[in-house]
């Protein structure tokens, strides 16, 4: 039959192939950024701790849920840390305890020592913050030492912790003089209020405290 194809037997109808479009290149779902932070791989690197923690922190204020800081001079769980640690008063009359991460607490575990830096005083950062310290520079202070127990002998007439000027006063030096006291022990046994600080005026009667006397 004329008007066939070469080579295109007789009757037989031309066969149509299919043409090939570009091939499909396949993508795996990456998931979500909450997802690949919370894969053991991630969590592993400190940028993603971070970025977890922030989320939490986010959360927890869209529920009105707030964090504490630090407003007394509590221990941690673990044990007294190794920095001296002085209490100074805060603007509300609490005491709250500031560590000095310079000076190795077991570097100054002579009371006199201790009395010094209270005499010193805050920071200046802290002083912005609204810390003061009740001890002046005038006057002498006179400390003894027996065991767990100190006695202090302070320049004031009197001392009344019914007042709320005595109280800071008396609470700044039993907690420092005894935090100090407890790091004198290398065994970590000894614990703050297992140390028993005197005070003695000039006239009146002494009073026998431990830290926690002041920290209700």
């Amino acid at each position: 039959m004329k008007g066939a194809g070469k080579g295109q037997p007789i009757g037989t109808a031309p066969v149509s192939r299919p043409r090939r479009g570009p091939a499909r290149t396949a993508h795996k779902p990456t998931g979500t950024a909450l997802t690949a932070l919370t894969t053991p791989t991630a969590l592993s690197t400190p940028t993603a701790l971070a970025a977890l923690v922030a989320l939490a922190v986010v959360l927890l204020a869209g529920c009105g849920v707030r964090p504490t800081g630090v407003l007394d001079g509590g221990e941690p769980p673990g044990g007294l840390t190794k920095n001296l640690r002085l209490y100074f008063v805060s603007p509300a009359g609490r005491l709250v305890a500031v560590s000095r991460p310079d000076i190795p607490a077991s570097k100054v575990t002579d009371p006199d020592g201790v009395i010094k830096l209270l005499r010193q005083g805050p920071t200046p950062a802290e002083r912005a913050s609204g810390l003061t310290t009740s001890l002046t520079t005038e006057g002498a202070y006179e400390t003894t030492v027996s065991g767990n127990t100190v006695t202090v002998r302070v320049p004031q007439a009197e001392i009344a912790v019914s007042s709320q000027g005595d109280r800071s006063l008396s609470g700044q030096l039993v907690c420092s003089i005894a935090r100090a006291r407890a790091m004198a022990d290398g065994n970590g046994a000894t614990r703050t209020d297992d140390i028993r600080v005197t005070l003695r005026a000039q006239s009146g009667r002494p009073g026998s405290y431990v830290c926690s006397d002041f920290l209700r």
